[in-house]
């Protein structure tokens, strides 16, 4: 998986907190970042209307992927993506971690001035549109490696880590 990142401004062992959600795309993120040489922690943003054993998954995916997960407590009830990035880099911040990551298909390219947010490589996935709410001080730090990838190749790893859904 040499290069499936498309971000190449990280150093072998940075820290990054990836939003586990204990479903497939998130736990295959975990993997692929880990065999890029990341030091992966897990957060789950925690919506007050969620499903009860949302924490529960979460932690079994957490521990199948050897990784540290840290429970965010959110008040709001709706899943709002601004809010949950925004969690999302507070929680970072607080573990120091550099990076933060999601499952998401989509990708950001960055240049000298700014970062964009771009279609995947395989449009059939394509999940940009969840993201144009995120500010650059979101997208500087964001690594989506799912962007690089089909679904059917994430669902063969998947089956490789034993997460398949």
């Amino acid at each position: 998986m040499d290069g499936a990142l498309g971000f190449n401004t990280f150093e072998k062992q940075d820290k990054v907190l990836v939003g586990l959600n204990g479903g497939m795309d998130a736990a295959v993120t975990v993997r692929i970042l880990q065999e890029q040489g990341f030091a992966v922690q897990a957060a789950l943003v925690h919506f007050a209307g969620m499903a009860d054993d949302a924490v529960e998954t979460a932690q079994n995916a957490a521990k199948a992927l050897d990784v540290t997960l840290h429970v965010v407590e959110a008040a709001d009830t709706a899943a709002d993506e601004l809010l949950k990035f925004q969690l999302l880099m507070q929680t970072a911040d607080k573990l120091d971690c550099r990076f933060i990551s999601t499952g998401h298909y989509a990708r950001v390219e960055q240049d000298a001035d700014e970062c964009r947010l771009c279609a995947p490589e395989h449009a059939e996935c394509d999940q940009t549109a969840l993201l144009e709410v995120l500010p650059q001080e979101i997208l500087a730090r964001l690594i989506l490696p799912l962007g690089e990838f089909d679904k059917e190749s994430v669902q063969e790893i998947a089956q490789d880590i034993g997460c398949a859904e």
